[in-house]
């Protein structure tokens, strides 16, 4: 198990800790005109980043 993580039912099938399910959670998509309302016009202007990541 990772350090940090709460989960003091780990091992156990019917149990759900908050980590498990926000890392599975999934992010709507971003709108069809997005890019052209957020559209960056020097370099490094604008970063994306996913910190959260796969949790396996």
């Amino acid at each position: 198990m990772a350090e940090g993580m709460n989960c003091s039912d780990h091992g156990k099938e019917s149990s759900l800790c908050e980590s498990c399910v926000m890392g599975k959670q999934h992010r709507t998509p971003f709108p069809k005109d997005f890019n052209s309302r957020h559209r960056a016009s020097e370099l490094l202007e604008i970063i994306h980043t996913d910190v959260r990541g796969p949790m396996h």
